[in-house]
């Protein structure tokens, strides 16, 4: 799989005790981040129809470890995992562990969430992979 940069995700759950959402942030390298840039007409209307895809092998390099879903919410403690889910956010490029996460979109210019996650198992190893589409 062609790669083309290194993004960071941020997993957003409900902390029970504290009564917040929180955002654990991964970064993941080596992934293949395509954008797209469209119009959609309308009536009388131009609506931003932009869209980004990602492609996240199953080898990505991360300090972290893959959970599917549900099981990265029933985890007491969140530390090396990570999971892909709708609504998650994901931004181009390294972002600092000192930058808040309420400072994303005002800050940087590819900040993204996710819509959908498709598992890709065909192909050999080296072709798995999570597709995102992202808006």
């Amino acid at each position: 799989m062609f790669t083309n940069t290194t993004v960071t995700l941020y997993n957003a759950y409900f902390d029970t005790i504290n009564r917040n959402t929180i955002y654990k942030r991964t970064v993941l390298t080596s992934v293949h981040w395509e954008g797209i840039e469209a119009r959609s007409r309308g009536g009388n209307y131009v609506e931003n129809a932009d869209s980004v895809k990602v492609s996240i092998p199953f080898s990505v390099s991360s300090d972290s470890i893959f959970v599917k879903p549900k099981a990265f919410k029933n985890l007491e403690d969140k530390t090396g995992y990570f999971t892909l889910k709708s609504d998650d956010k994901i931004v181009k490029g390294t972002i600092p562990d000192s930058v808040d996460f309420k400072d994303l979109e005002e800050n940087y210019d590819d900040v993204v969430s996710i819509t959908s996650v498709d598992t890709a198992y065909y192909g050999s190893s080296h072709m798995q992979h999570w597709e995102l589409n992202c808006k």
